[in-house]
């Protein structure tokens, strides 16, 4: 079967700096978000993608404003992720997003949450403890907390997608259990992550 093709551009923001692009596919249906706005919605893709490519158009490099692509992550779907925690005990997301220094859980990371909801759903003997990670900007107490309102989020909405809370737990470490350096912008995105701990 072979897909449809579809093309943008799809204007995201003409300011400078950073953007997040995602693109989340299920059953068929392709939405991508780029930051909070969602950017595409197709119903029926036509198929299972097995490729797709990135590019960009830099257009602002006479001006100072190059643009550049870093940090893509492919996520693991819904069989993958239980084969991960029949083999780890955990997985780990970094899908799951919030505003800066702010625990309200951004649009785009409803692509993730639907696959752990599917999982749990799909084996309702596992129960996960939600570990909220940040990296170490700002105040550590601060970075603590924020972790902790961050996890419990994250455990309202399961809830609120059909998740018994009995089957959840919500901590946060704050910046104490880094997995990379904090000296680089790469380092930082894979300390700011969320851990589910089956138990």
């Amino acid at each position: 079967m072979t897909l449809k093709t579809f093309t943008g551009p799809y204007k995201i923001s003409s300011t400078p700096g950073w953007h997040h692009v995602a693109v989340a596919f299920n059953q068929g249906k392709m939405k991508t978000y780029l930051d909070e706005n969602k950017a595409l919605n197709i119903p029926d893709a036509g198929g299972k993608p097995t490729k797709f490519s990135i590019t960009s158009l830099s257009h602002g490099a006479s001006t100072g404003y190059p643009s550049f692509i870093r940090n893509i992550r492919v996520a693991e779907g819904g069989m993958d992720l239980y084969k991960r925690v029949v083999t780890e005990g955990k997985f780990i997301t970094r899908g799951i997003l919030f505003d800066v220094n702010k625990w309200n859980i951004k649009p785009e990371s409803m692509g993730v949450l639907n696959q752990i909801v599917a999982m749990m759903n799909q084996y309702p003997e596992l129960r996960f403890s939600i570990e909220g990670h940040t990296d170490n900007d700002g105040e550590e107490n601060f970075n603590k907390t924020l972790s902790e309102k961050r996890a419990a989020e994250v455990k309202n909405l399961l809830v609120k997608l059909g998740i018994t809370s009995q089957r959840l737990n919500a901590k946060g470490w704050g910046e104490n259990n880094p997995v990379d350096n904090n000296t680089s912008q790469e380092g930082k995105a894979m300390n700011r992550r969320a851990e589910f701990i089956k138990e």
